[in-house]
């Protein structure tokens, strides 16, 4: 059974729903889901990067507001925020 941490960014009224929803597409058998509701978006990347440096296998994803259109390169101005140069893991792409 695989567990994974969903770190979760966003409108305080839009987390709970979403949640829920990833909650009912997951089947019991395929493993758990957590889920880290993260205050503001610096510490949602903060806890998510924490948690990568710590357990380098773990399985993790992150979800927060893109505060812009998906241009597709949404990643890599993610990674170009302080926050992210910070507290991303040494060897971890930045």
């Amino acid at each position: 059974m695989s567990r994974v941490q969903v770190f979760v960014e966003g409108s305080p009224s839009l987390k709970l729903p979403l949640v829920r929803f990833i909650e009912k597409s997951i089947q019991a058998p395929r493993g758990s889901v957590t889920f880290q509701l993260g205050k503001n978006k610096d510490e949602t990347i903060k806890d998510f990067l924490r948690t990568l440096d710590e357990n380098p296998g773990a399985n993790v994803l992150l979800l927060v507001d893109s505060d812009a259109p998906n241009d597709g390169n949404l990643l890599e101005k993610l990674r170009l925020k302080p926050m992210w140069i910070r507290h991303a893991p040494k060897g971890y792409p930045a």
